[in-house]
């Protein structure tokens, strides 16, 4: 007999040493991805950590579904082992752990698309958009699924071996969407606006996702095997090769950002006029002006900031390029949605000094912006 809620007719599906050989495989993957990603979210954490000394969402997320991921794992490998009878407990425990691996693993790569999303309302729709379409998959894999493992009867096992095909096709779909959406921000309103810094980013993204996918289309394939529950231990491992992948996202978005800063510092100059007038005071003034990618202002955007990507501009122009600041709160004033994303930042100093001579001359001077390009990945916990 088997565990709670088991019927008198429950057939154990037979482990055969291929089965258990291939299942040992996919463990013994996981444990190595497990531990360097454990390595990698350690870093980031204590970094984190170190700049703010608060846990942000991002943070939580990866630790998050770094645990629920090895547990996932270790039940599945022990179910396998026979170590665990069925029982609805194990069917329920592994879906629960499943929606925590499902839902974080979304919302980590919307996190990161949300880098390039400059209104801030959509950032919160396309989140709630994504979780309630976990959400009802989630749903009803628990009607379904639970009663198929428990072999209630041929029709749930039927269905869900339809179902089940279904719904890892859907996060496929979601899975897919995301990254290709983010790969279409970087193209689009990086690259093409002059951003040439951020080609690296765009085509390791294209080679990840690729990967990401494929991971996909295997677990359905695996899905197909003589003993179908081998398929749980596979997706342990692709869930922890997905959060491996996008701890290795964050950490290139960071290094090319803090490349672009160093640049951009070591070629800006500021642009500065000083003037003289008879028997006048000397006064200043300093004006800063912000502009966001893809506004009126497009063009001159690209004049800017091309020069400042690509090559060095002997002039007077200091661009930065910033990722998007909740500090930002005069722009939210008067943008009621909202702004985020990539922007320039401009900063122009300007002195009037006065002088018995009554000539102009004009001299250089200085003006210097901290570059916050690192605050938005502060604000994403990266």
């Amino acid at each position: 007999m088997g565990g709670f809620l088991v019927p008198p007719w429950f057939v154990e599906q037979e482990v055969t040493r291929g089965i258990m050989n291939t299942a040992s495989v996919f463990w013994g993957f996981h444990l190595a991805v497990s531990a360097f990603t454990c390595a990698k979210a350690y870093r980031q954490t204590y970094h984190a950590w170190k700049r703010g000394h608060r846990t942000t969402a991002y943070i939580a997320m990866i630790w998050g579904h770094w645990a629920t991921n090895n547990i996932y794992a270790l039940l599945a490998w022990l179910y396998l082992w026979g170590l665990i009878p069925a029982s609805f407990w194990l069917w329920f425990f592994n879906l629960v752990l499943w929606v925590f691996q499902s839902q974080l693993i979304v919302q980590i790569i919307i996190n990161r698309v949300s880098l390039l999303m400059m209104v801030r309302r959509k950032v919160t729709q396309l989140k709630w958009g994504v979780f309630l379409i976990m959400a009802l998959i989630n749903i009803s894999v628990f009607i379904i699924w639970i009663p198929a493992r428990l072999q209630i009867n041929p029709t749930w096992i039927h269905i869900n071996n339809i179902w089940d095909r279904i719904e890892k096709g859907i996060f496929l779909a979601v899975d897919a969407s995301l990254n290709i959406y983010f790969i279409h921000l970087v193209r689009h309103r990086l690259i093409k606006n002059g951003l040439t810094k951020y080609t690296p980013l765009f085509r390791v993204n294209v080679i990840l996702v690729s990967l990401s996918i494929s991971l996909d289309i295997t677990l359905i394939g695996m899905m197909s095997m003589p003993n179908a529950l081998v398929y749980l231990q596979f997706q342990a491992l692709a869930y922890a090769i997905k959060l491996h992948i996008e701890l290795n996202m964050a950490d290139l978005i960071k290094k090319v950002v803090r490349a672009s800063n160093h640049e951009s510092h070591r070629l800006s100059s500021g642009i500065g006029q000083k003037s003289s007038t008879r028997g006048k005071t000397t006064t200043s003034a300093k004006v800063t002006t912000t502009t966001k990618v893809g506004t009126d202002n497009s063009n001159s955007f690209l004049a800017s900031i091309s020069r400042g990507a690509n090559k060095p501009y002997r002039g007077h122009h200091t661009t930065h390029i910033e990722l998007g600041s909740d500090d930002e709160l005069s722009q939210q004033r008067r943008h009621p949605e909202g702004l985020s994303g990539i922007q320039k930042t401009t900063v122009i100093t300007q002195e009037v000094h006065d002088s018995p001579l009554g000539g102009m001359d004009e001299e250089d001077e200085r003006s210097s912006t901290a570059s916050s390009d690192e605050r938005e990945f502060r604000r994403h916990g990266v």
